[in-house]
């Protein structure tokens, strides 16, 4: 467990890095490693930042925190927040993305 929560943070700080040198794959492995560790706010933030930079896998992660967040995440539910990343999701290419859009219209 140690190993995997180790790993978890090296993912994290590396993403972080990558992210704020405008690497946009960074920011969407930094979402991820937050998410695994629990950290959903976090996840958000650079889920959101992998979404402006025209990541559709960010974008449909980013939605995904707003659309259905785990309990006491520290994210409110925000449907409005959530058709915005899919939406975008969705323009830049993920399916999922817009199935997701279109069950929530």
């Amino acid at each position: 467990m140690r190993r995997k929560n180790d790993e978890c943070r090296a993912k994290r700080k590396s993403g972080a890095k990558a992210c704020e040198a405008n690497i946009a794959l960074g920011c969407e492995y930094a979402g991820s490693a937050y998410y695994q560790e629990k950290q959903f706010a976090k996840a958000a933030e650079y889920f959101n930042k992998g979404c402006e930079h025209g990541l559709a896998g960010s974008c449909l992660f980013a939605g995904y925190t707003y659309y259905m967040p785990p309990t006491e995440s520290g994210v409110e539910k925000d449907l409005e927040k959530a058709k915005i990343y899919f939406k975008k999701g969705c323009d830049l290419g993920s399916a999922q993305s817009c199935s997701t859009l279109e069950n929530i219209k």
